[in-house]
Formats: C-alpha cells, sequence, structure tokens
C-alpha cells in the first residue's frame, strides 16, 4: 500500500465528503490547490524531519544528521510508493 500523508488524505476526504464543491474548486482554481498541498506536504515533511533529528540525536547523540533523516524520509516515502506500482 502506499503510504500517503496526512496532507494529501485531508484532500482525499474532502473529495469524499464535498465531491461537487472539491470539483469546482479544482477546476477553477487546480494550481492554486496543488500549490497549497504542495507546501503543506513540505512543512509535515519538515516536522517529520525535525522530530527524528531531535530523537535520534537524544538517543544517539548526534549520529544521524538532519540531512540522513530527511534522506530516510525520502526513502521511505518512495519505497512505499514502488511497492504499490508493482501490485
Amino acid at each position: 500500500m502506499k503510504q500517503q500523508t496526512a496532507v494529501r488524505q485531508m484532500f482525499q476526504d474532502l473529495q469524499e465528503q464535498f465531491p461537487e464543491q472539491m470539483k469546482e474548486m479544482y477546476e477553477s482554481n487546480q494550481l492554486l490547490l496543488e500549490d497549497i498541498a504542495l507546501r503543506a506536504e513540505e512543512m509535515e515533511k519538515q516536522q517529520a524531519v525535525e522530530f527524528g533529528y531531535d530523537i535520534a540525536d537524544y538517543l544517539a547523540c548526534g549520529v544521524l544528521s538532519k540531512k540522513a533523516i530527511e534522506d530516510r524520509y525520502n526513502e521511505f516515502l518512495n519505497s512505499e510508493e514502488d511497492e504499490s506500482k508493482t501490485d
């Protein structure tokens, strides 16, 4: 199953609950809504990386850098996406 961010899940839930309204908004503001989603996903990612770094720093005394944690975050999302393509 593909790993889905909370942001994408929220958009999916809104589309299911309010299909006509979301269709109208998406058609008239497609780029704006996609930009909002991308910015929100980036914020979500940065919060997860920051949290992971804080935990890793606390537990391993600085063994992992923020870049290493961000790389692992990206690998996790991409590996879940790759697995769903083979299903």
